[in-house]
């Protein structure tokens, strides 16, 4: 009985066995724990992000009296889907102003009394965000003055100066080195050969003698031409001595051209003057043709009578600068150049300059080593001085400073160049010496015409200082 109860055990465990093995076979667990899935999530939606319009039409800023105005405002969006709405803030002052809200057009016609200059805004907005336009406009009055009639051309009142302008008469009162005379459709011209450039341009120079009269107006004109584009050198001048002259760069085509400058003989002038054409540094010949010079009177403004020219409160002389406010009622401590440069009194019973200059003329006032021996290399200053006056195209007015020693100048300050105002006017410049002073600074105010025909340029000088900074 014993041995079969150990049978009867045996054969039980070896169907617990067996079940196991078989719920394993098929893939259960039983003691495993089957975990729970994980929902998917919703996704965020993506928000919407609005761009503001765009303004693309630019303001009209002006209006005249009597004529209609109009601006069309322009706005766009790239938001397809947004609507735009435009409006406008009007203030009384523009009440002649009609803005169409639909169309964007800002309209209307100004009467006399809206003449200002009144800030207006328009606003477009696309649902969620507003853009502004804001502007100024200004009415003008319809009423203006007229334009000033041009200088008249001076007209020659004297007979022609030269002998063989025309070259009729071959190379005769011409030089004869440097070119010659030949025939064009049976007309005498001088023809230059230039094949090679030269170092200078007066190294080819042709000149006809005449005699000057130092200060007078001279009116030169020629016919002039060349091979190729290239410049000439044309002007009146001394005939030796350092050969000062007063000229101008032209340029020349192939074509014909006539040429006319008017030319002040200041600083020029005497037996055996000349008139003058450079011709070196540049390659290409040279053709010239009825060369005149006949004198006339200057058409300068008339001068003034004492007392009467508008003045400036004369502050004095402050600084280095001597006799600055012209108050010893000369050109004490200065040099003046120019036949039209003068010390006047103005009606505030003071004294001031006038510089006046007509065509290729030099006028100016100077006055040299300034602070001579007191001013230092890089010492800081400020140069001021008075100015008004007037010019005609082409003219202006130059300010140069120089620092000088034995040797020369050491540097050069351009503090303006600019035409004068009508009124009065402070003009202030902070400097430094240069490097080398011996001989302290120089000061140069000039009226200037550039190579315009009846180019004239008058300025007041008052106040000429230079002071140290501290």
């Amino acid at each position: 009985m014993k041995k079969l109860n150990k049978i009867k055990k045996f054969n039980k465990n070896v169907i617990v066995l067996s079940v196991g093995l078989a719920l394993s076979a098929c893939g259960s667990d039983l003691n495993e724990v089957v975990p729970t899935p994980t929902p998917t999530p919703t996704p965020t939606p993506t928000p919407v992000v609005n761009t503001a319009p765009t303004i693309t039409s630019t303001s009209i800023d002006t209006a005249t009296v009597g004529e209609a105005y109009s601006y069309t405002f322009a706005a766009t969006d790239v938001d397809a889907a947004d609507t735009l709405t435009m409006t406008a803030t009007e203030p009384g002052a523009l009440s002649w102003l009609t803005f169409d809200a639909v169309t964007g057009i800002l309209s209307g016609t100004p009467a006399s009394g809206d003449v200002a200059a009144t800030s207006i805004s328009i606003t477009v907005n696309d649902g969620t965000e507003d853009i502004t336009q804001t502007f100024t406009i200004t009415v003008e009055d319809s009423t203006t003055e007229p334009e000033p009639e041009p200088e008249p051309e001076p007209e020659p009142t004297g007979e022609e100066l030269l002998t063989n302008g025309d070259f009729e008469n071959g190379i005769a009162n011409w030089r004869d080195d440097m070119g010659s005379v030949i025939d064009e459709d049976g007309n005498s011209i001088f023809e230059a050969i230039i094949e090679t450039a030269t170092t200078n341009i007066y190294d080819i120079n042709q000149s006809n003698v005449f005699d000057i009269i130092e200060g007078e107006t001279y009116v030169l004109s020629y016919k002039a031409k060349a091979s190729e584009a290239r410049t000439l050198l044309a002007g009146l001048g001394l005939n030796g001595g350092d050969y000062t002259n007063i000229s101008e760069t032209v340029s020349l085509t192939t074509e014909w051209q006539t040429f006319t400058a008017t030319v002040v003989a200041n600083g020029i002038g005497g037996a055996g003057s000349r008139v003058l054409f450079d011709m070196g540094v540049e390659i290409g010949n040279v053709y010239l043709d009825d060369v005149s010079v006949k004198l006339v009177e200057a058409t300068t403004e008339p001068e003034p009578e004492p007392g009467t020219i508008g003045g400036i409160t004369d502050i004095g002389d402050t600084g280095y600068v001597t006799n600055g406010g012209f108050e010893s009622g000369d050109f004490t401590g200065w040099t003046a150049e120019g036949s039209d440069t003068s010390v006047m009194q103005d009606d505030l019973s003071t004294f001031l300059v006038k510089s006046a200059t007509i065509g290729m003329s030099n006028a100016s006032i100077v006055q040299a080593k300034i602070g001579e021996g007191d001013i230092v290399a890089g010492q800081p200053m400020t140069v001021s001085f008075d100015m008004k006056g007037s010019a005609g195209e082409g003219g202006v007015v130059t300010a140069l400073l120089y620092t000088e020693d034995s040797s020369g100048v050491s540097k050069t300050d351009n503090l303006l160049t600019a035409p004068p105002t009508a009124d009065w006017k402070t003009y202030t410049y902070d400097v430094t010496a240069g490097d080398k002073v011996n001989f302290g600074m120089s000061i140069r105010l000039s009226p200037v015409c550039g190579a315009v025909a009846g180019c004239t340029v008058t300025a007041y000088f008052d106040n000429v200082s230079i002071t140290s900074l501290p």
